[in-house]
């Protein structure tokens, strides 16, 4: 199944957002520091990050989704790398690895949004999670952003920084950095979303924003210095790797 035939607000977001390689890679970029060995992305979607961790050597990657049309696509991607296992996930639930080792990174990148009870799966991220393991955090930022392109894709909410913290906080992580990312994507989520009133990204909207990704990332209050679209999270699980 190609990417171009899925369907639905949130199906053709993701196609849309296979046009952005530079964004991508700037999320990508963001966290490499903080990835270990055995790591679990909750909703992989179409792999745009799992393509980055999969070059990583020696590392093992658990890329889940609950979609099948998703881990479909994924596993005609990727189900080819050895060091990559495909495999559905619900993130509300604890992850049982198949050969016992816990992961000591988790990835969850525009997923906890998704989510009603964002505050039980990140319990199950902790439960998940080796002791002295990471959550590596993405997600939208400003309930005021909150629009037609939010409520279609599926999204619950947006967040605050105080309510991040105290939900990070409440599941019993130490949160290591929290930072705004992307200040210029406001603009076109508020326009997108609250003047036009759309129900998607269209894919021309992507590759046109991809484009001045690398203009962005070269000025420091452009990428989010003080004010982001979204929220990046580097959070820990108390204890020894």
């Amino acid at each position: 199944m190609e990417a171009s035939t899925l369907s639905g607000p949130l199906h053709t977001t993701l196609a849309a957002m296979g046009q952005a390689p530079n964004l991508y890679r700037w999320i990508w970029d963001e966290f490499r520091p903080y990835v270990g060995r055995v790591v679990l992305e909750i909703g992989a979607g179409l792999g745009h990050l799992t393509e980055w961790l999969a070059q990583l050597p020696g590392r093992v990657v658990y890329a889940t989704d609950v979609d099948p049309a998703l881990l479909g696509i994924l596993a005609e991607r990727l189900g080819h790398r050895p060091q990559v296992c495909i495999a559905p996930h619900d993130a509300t639930q604890v992850f049982v690895p198949p050969d016992g080792h816990p992961p000591d990174t988790v990835l969850c990148v525009n997923v906890l949004e998704h989510l009603e009870d964002d505050a039980r799966a990140l319990q199950a991220i902790y439960a998940s999670l080796a002791s002295g393991g990471r959550l590596l955090l993405f997600v939208p930022a400003h309930p005021w952003l909150y629009g037609t392109v939010d409520r279609a894709i599926g999204h619950f909410r947006r967040y605050t920084k105080g309510d991040l913290l105290s939900k990070l906080t409440a599941a019993g992580f130490q949160v290591d950095r929290l930072w705004p990312f992307n200040l210029p994507g406001i603009v076109g989520w508020w326009w997108q979303g609250k003047v036009r009133r759309g129900t998607r990204l269209e894919p021309w909207q992507a590759r046109w924003f991809d484009r001045l990704v690398p203009v962005i990332r070269r000025v420091p209050v452009l990428r989010g210095g003080w004010l982001g679209l979204s929220w990046l999270v580097v959070a820990r699980k108390p204890g020894e790797t």
